[in-house]
């Protein structure tokens, strides 16, 4: 969890660089997720960068795990 933090605050800093940069364009930044091929559950951040009719994208902060196990249910005594 270490590197993921690592990467978002990395994300936020570029975000805040560009605010602050006076580009005059608008950034906003969402969490999202999906379920891949392999049943993993992944989440991402996708920072959105617009001015005028020109937009860019970039993806940081990939993350994939399995779902928890479902309990089994205990034998009766």
């Amino acid at each position: 969890m270490r590197a993921s933090g690592t990467a978002g605050l990395v994300a936020a800093l570029t975000v805040a660089g560009v605010l602050t940069g006076g580009c005059g364009g608008t950034v906003s930044e969402s969490r999202r997720s999906f379920v891949d091929r392999h049943g993993r559950i992944c989440t991402y951040v996708l920072i959105t960068e617009s001015e005028g009719d020109e937009a860019d994208w970039d993806v940081s902060d990939l993350e994939c795990d399995f779902p928890p196990p479902t309990p089994a249910p205990s034998p009766s005594p």
